[in-house]
Order: C-alpha cells, then structure tokens, then sequence
C-alpha cells in the first residue's frame, strides 16, 4: 500500500525534473547563441595598438594610408585588414572571393546571405549602399560589426571602433 501512493508522487517528480531539464536546455541554447558585442576578431582586440598587432600577426604584406594588408597563404584569394586612424585600431576586416567556412562571427562566414546575417543580429542599424549599387555594407553598431555584401551574398565581415566611426565601402557610398 505504501508502495503505490508513493507511485504518483515519483511520476510527477520526473515530470518535473524533465520539464526543467528541458527548459534549460533550451534557454542554455538560446543565451549562447544570441548577438553579443564583439571587442576581438583575429585574435586582435580593438584596444590594441600598432606594436601589438606588428607583435601578434607579423609584418603586413602590404600597407597602405593607414591600412595594413595580411594576404593568407596559399589562399590569395583572401585576406585580413587592420585599419588606423590615429594610430588606434578602427576596423579589422577579413575577406574572401569564394565562400569561407573557417573565418566567421558569430556564426557568419564569407558566402552568407543578407537573410543569414539579419537572422543573427536582426535589423541592421544602418547600411550603406555603393553609387553603382551593387555592393551594400550592414552596419550594426550595437554589436561593432560589419559586413559587406555583393550579389546578396557576405563578402567581407569584420569589427569596428564606434568610436573611430564606420567602416566604408568606396567613395561615393550612400546611407540608409
């Protein structure tokens, strides 16, 4: 008799336990996969400066007006950028001509869609469009990131100092 009045009393305490366990799965989910404020991309932080990055990623491949150039061997189809203003860090930029797999934040790589992007930071708080426009850049500066699109697809990402001000794509852009 004691054994089945105990009989309910354990099948909600498994309920109970299965339904926690689920929402915390859940809920575990969703808080790591949600939009955060990125501060460091290619192990490079945005506070660092120019001896730190010459320190951490070498000599440039190129420079240029305050750009730094790394080409990624063998794929010279792609490469990092680190710009300065004022010798601070403004933008770090990575791009790909083809569709990249290993390079991302947050989950966005070179190929992505628009669609892709706005699924994981939701509405872009500007973008920027090219004079000829085809090329568009997304601009969330809640999170200091960028990418730049062309053909509806990621062909640069990267992060920026707010407060150096946004990344550009060419002259004669437009905003939105």
């Amino acid at each position: 008799m004691a054994i089945s009045s105990l009989k309910p009393k354990i099948i909600v305490y498994i309920s109970a336990i299965v339904v926690i366990g689920v929402f915390t799965l859940v809920g575990y989910e969703w808080w790591g996969n949600r939009a955060k404020i990125e501060r460091t991309f290619w192990e490079i932080c945005l506070t660092d400066t120019q001896d730190d990055v010459l320190f951490k990623k070498g000599k440039p491949t190129e420079t240029n007006n305050g750009r730094w150039h790394y080409a990624q061997e063998p794929q010279v189809d792609s490469s990092y950028g680190v710009f300065f203003k004022d010798k601070k860090i403004k933008f770090i930029a990575f791009g790909a001509l083809q569709p990249n797999s290993l390079v991302s934040i947050q989950g966005i790589h070179v190929g992505d869609s628009s669609e892709a992007v706005e699924r994981q930071f939701g509405k872009c708080s500007q973008v920027v469009s090219s004079a000829d426009k085809l090329r568009r850049l997304y601009l969330y500066q809640k999170y200091n990131v960028f990418f730049a699109l062309e053909q509806n697809k990621v062909q640069t990402l990267g992060i920026f100092n707010p407060d150096l001000g946004a990344p550009k794509l060419t002259e004669g852009e437009e905003g939105t």
